[in-house]
């Protein structure tokens, strides 16, 4: 059986076909086959506030996500 890998606290992008693909972000919530992302870009027009949160948010699929490595500036 595979490990499954936590989700929350991870930093994605999102590709593919999916609505968000090349944003980027901080998973806050895995809700199964969807994940709630804090985006990094706050003036992202595809995200919108959530009540009681400071910041963006958007949700992809889990499968249209990946987990992103620090990058160096």
């Amino acid at each position: 059986m595979a490990k499954q890998i936590e989700m929350v606290g991870q930093r994605i992008k999102a590709f593919g076909k999916s609505l968000h693909s090349g944003q980027t972000g901080t998973v806050i919530a895995d809700y199964g086959t969807m994940l709630m992302i804090k985006a990094d870009d706050e003036s992202y027009t595809g995200a919108s506030k959530s009540t009681g949160l400071e910041g963006e948010y958007f949700q992809v699929d889990n499968l249209l996500a990946k987990i992103i490595k620090h990058e160096t500036v």
